[in-house]
Formats: C-alpha cells, structure tokens, sequence
C-alpha cells in the first residue's frame, strides 16, 4: 500500500466549467426570485389581508396602507426584472 501524494495537483484551482457557472447563475437568480416573491407577499398582500380580514380599526389610514402595498409590489417587481435581465446576461456568455 502507497500513501496519496501531491502529484498532478497544483496550488490554483481550475477554472469553473462553462455549465457550473450556468447552474451558479440559476441558483442565484432563483434566490433573488425568493426574495422578490417574499417581497410581495409580506409587504404587498399581508397588510391588506390584514386590514380586511383582522382588524377593526387601522392604526394608518387606508390610503397609506394601500400606497405601501404598492410600493412593496413595484419594487417587488423591479427585483424580478433585475434578476431575470441578470440571468440573461449570464447565460448569453
């Protein structure tokens, strides 16, 4: 029995292959979708579930609230679109 040596290995690590840098793209992209969806869902809906559904009085008015659903929603949507662009850009290359 032979013990392993260092032969063959060097000190850089080999670049990424052209499908790893793909699926990193993928994963990321995905990520971001997350967030944007959490987005939408927690800042967007949820308040005005909320307002309808559990509370009798609101402590903002509700111009307020629906202005920061919309908000949440649009920037929501701006998350998407970046993400989307990102990844089409990264799989072009």
């Amino acid at each position: 029995m032979t013990l392993p040596t260092n032969e063959g290995l060097s000190s850089i690590s080999p670049r990424r292959s052209e499908e790893t840098t793909r699926e990193v793209a993928k994963f990321t992209a995905t990520y971001v979708n997350g967030v944007a969806i959490g987005l939408a869902l927690v800042g967007g809906l949820a308040p005005l579930f909320n307002a309808v559904y559990f509370t009798k009085e609101l402590p903002i008015a509700w111009w307020q609230l629906v202005l920061i659903s919309f908000i949440c929603l649009m920037v929501s949507v701006a998350i998407h679109l970046a993400a989307r662009r990102y990844l089409e850009r990264e799989l072009e290359k």
